[in-house]
């Protein structure tokens, strides 16, 4: 919903922009109106601040003083996984090993043990 208060920061936003770009040259007409133009946002800046800084908050949130809960401590639950008990395959010990061919190549084995 729309109030005048927005309605005058917008209208204030577009004229700082509308000056800022105004007062400044384009890059054909390169003269040194540098000051005019930093006068301008600084004018704008300086509206658009008050504009801000006047304004009441828009809701104020008050909180009570800190509320801190004991923590809950029991006893750990223990119980079988509905599914069973895990079944753990038979380690195998196995490891890689290097080979060579009889064209003098080497390449990688993967040994087990039985």
């Amino acid at each position: 919903m729309f109030t005048i208060r927005k309605m005058a920061t917008i209208g204030l936003i577009a004229l700082t922009v509308t000056g800022s770009t105004l007062a400044l040259s384009t890059d054909a007409e390169a003269h040194n109106n540098f000051g005019a133009g930093l006068a301008t946002g600084l004018a704008g800046g300086a509206l658009l601040g008050g504009a801000f800084a006047s304004a009441p908050p828009t809701r104020t949130v008050v909180y009570g003083p800190p509320v801190y809960a004991e923590p809950v401590y029991g006893a750990p639950v223990y119980a079988t996984p509905a599914y069973g008990a895990p079944v753990y395959a038979p380690y195998v010990h196995c490891h890689t090993a290097w080979h060579q061919n009889h064209y003098g190549q080497f390449y990688q084995v993967r040994a087990c043990a039985d």
